[in-house]
């Protein structure tokens, strides 16, 4: 599911200079009514997408090289936290931690720790 958030966040962030801003709104509406079954395509959830890809640009880009990302912390390392943890902690951890490098650690220590959201 984390996949498909990405690459629905992607997708707006590469087109909504064409879109307009209004697109997240129509998008999220549009999905709910053509996935009826289907729930995590409100405006909100929408919007903590586009703030993912924004956040994690590179996530799944599979060019990408093993290298450092920051300070010690190998890409792969990184890509693979970010996608173990829960989407809840993901959004969590976009909305109160801006460096990128205590987001992974955060990251990590909810997975060593088995840390609830309330907890992270």
């Amino acid at each position: 599911m984390l996949i498909l958030y990405w690459q629905i966040g992607r997708t707006i962030v590469e087109k909504q200079e064409g879109w307009g801003t209004k697109i997240t709104k129509k998008l999220s509406e549009d999905l709910v009514k053509a996935f009826p079954n289907m729930k995590g395509f409100s405006y909100t959830n929408i919007r903590y997408m586009q703030r993912f890809a924004e956040h994690y640009p590179d996530l799944l880009i599979c060019q990408q090289p093993a290298g450092k990302l920051e300070g010690k912390i190998f890409y792969s390392d990184y890509v693979n936290v970010i996608l173990d943890i829960l989407w809840f902690h993901d959004m969590a951890l976009l909305d109160k931690v801006k460096d990128q490098t205590q987001r992974f650690w955060y990251a990590k220590k909810t997975i060593e720790n088995g840390w609830s959201r309330n907890v992270l």
